[in-house]
């Protein structure tokens, strides 16, 4: 084999390869990474050029013994060199087998698809292709035209939707995305057999007509994932639109029981001053003032109640979800709006926030909620 064939097959080999590990890394959310992105794309690059060898090796005993199966046993080679990189990366990932799964699989699909537009390209073009090793240059220009068009597409695809959606791809739309990919795959991998090579002009218009039903099956299935997330997310805003509520009831029903329970403390208080029982006067009081001093600062974040009880709320809900927030208050007890326009507008502002944090991985999550008074 020549130095300019050897130079092909490690062009090629990264050409098929390389775009498997973008994308697959790509369709992770961070909250799922063992690692950081960058460290994850770099032990792939890592373990794919340790693998390279393995197809130099095998490409030159195929071009010295002009073995015709050459193209059988190098395909051979690249799935056991997928299956070891997919092996590799679920380690460094914690999310359930199903997920990983269809992230596994999308990207099958992506080599599938760079395969199906390959052989749409020889059929329409009728371009004659004989090979003696895994890449010529025929094919070193077919892999880098398609990863050229198609790569911006699917990482776009991979980013701003499946990576997006893939917290919301649960029960049983999670099964049925397992099911979708697989019968894709499945399509794809019949339609191959069953046409010729070289491809005829007919199987080329057939193999676009099943290019064209998996992208029809991606958009349905995204779609639902989509129309399950704007479910969720609604039903989480009902759950925050009646937690205020109860809140807002909740200080209401205090602000009645203090009532209530002031109006004994003045009876009492006006015996004790027609009695001109004074000791017993200031020991009352004196017990009544440290009472409603613990009261008041037991959890308490600011001094208006219904803002106060507001953002304890947030503040648990972010605990709860390991979400930093650091709360500066400083506002008087009255206000110059509505308190329905304060409850709405702080309400709208944290739940901008978690959802944003919710988002991100982990360790870059935090908050912080600063309110103070002007003027």
């Amino acid at each position: 084999m020549t130095a300019g064939l050897f130079l092909l097959q490690i062009v090629g080999f990264y050409l098929q390869t390389v775009p498997v590990a973008v994308l697959f890394w790509s369709e992770i959310p961070e909250e799922y990474l063992k690692k950081s992105y960058r460290k994850c794309l770099r032990n792939s690059m890592l373990l794919l050029t340790a693998l390279l060898p393995g197809l130099l090796v095998l490409a030159q005993i195929c071009y010295d013994w002009n073995l015709e199966s050459y193209q059988v046993w190098c395909n051979l080679y690249m799935v056991a060199v997928i299956i070891i990189f997919f092996v590799s990366a679920a380690t460094k990932l914690s999310m359930e087998w199903k997920k990983i799964l269809i992230a596994l699989l999308l990207v099958i699909q992506y080599e599938a698809v760079i395969v199906n537009v390959n052989n749409i390209f020889i059929g329409v073009w009728n371009v004659n292709v004989h090979l003696t090793v895994p890449y010529e240059w025929q094919t070193i220009l077919m892999l880098a035209a398609d990863n050229l068009i198609l790569l911006p597409l699917a990482y776009a695809l991979m980013t701003q939707v499946v990576r997006k959606n893939m917290g919301y791809v649960q029960g049983q739309t999670l099964s049925r995305g397992c099911i979708y990919v697989i019968i894709s795959i499945g399509v794809y991998i019949t339609g191959s057999a069953i046409v010729g090579f070289p491809i005829t002009f007919e199987e080329a218009v057939f193999l676009l007509g099943l290019l064209i039903c998996n992208v029809i099956t991606y958009v349905i299935f995204f779609s639902e994932v989509s129309l399950g997330k704007q479910q969720i997310q609604i039903e989480e805003q009902i759950q925050l639109v009646n937690t205020r509520y109860r809140l807002i009831q909740e200080n209401i029903e205090n602000t009645r029981r203090i009532r209530h329970d002031m109006r004994h403390q003045l009876s009492a208080l006006r015996v004790m001053y027609e009695e001109k029982n004074w000791k017993s006067m200031g020991e009352f009081l004196k017990i009544s003032e440290e009472e409603l001093g613990h009261l008041e600062e037991q959890g308490k974040i600011c001094r208006y109640p219904i803002l106060d009880s507001l953002l304890r709320y947030y503040k648990d809900y972010a605990e709860n979800r390991e979400i930093p927030m650091q709360l500066q208050i400083q506002v008087s007890k009255e206000y110059s709006f509505h308190i329905m326009d304060m409850t709405a507008l702080i309400g709208n502002c944290m739940e901008n926030a978690l959802e944003a944090c919710l988002q991100i991985s982990p360790e870059k999550r935090w908050i912080q909620v600063e309110i103070k008074e002007v003027g």
